[in-house]
């Protein structure tokens, strides 16, 4: 779904992000929940909040896979940091891979 070539060795790997749909459920005042058709619309070039290291941080998306199991997985992403975070593990415009159950916001 992007015309972005991206080799998987130029993606940061090891990374745990944070689901933000169970984080919801435990903190409903401090994580927001994103609707299905909210994560169902998210397209190349928006920004998303997503969160690891305890910091929560922007993304903007690069590519969208969809995989055979989305119903179950959700959607798997490609996206660039759109901003310095504190913990030395993620960088600015690094390259991330995640889940649309990860995301707690879409800009």
């Amino acid at each position: 779904m992007s015309t972005t070539t991206i080799t998987p060795s130029a993606i940061k790997k090891g990374i745990r992000f944070v689901n933000a749909q169970k984080m919801h459920e435990k903190h409903p005042k401090s994580f927001q929940k994103l609707s299905q058709k909210t994560l169902d619309n998210i397209k190349i070039g928006n920004k998303v909040k997503i969160s690891a290291y305890g910091e929560r941080f922007w993304v903007e998306v690069i590519h969208i896979h969809k995989t055979k199991s989305y119903e179950t997985t959700g959607k798997r992403f490609v996206g660039r940091v759109d901003n310095e975070l504190f913990t030395p593990k993620i960088k600015f415009n690094d390259l991330v891979r995640f889940r649309s159950y990860h995301i707690y916001n879409v800009y």
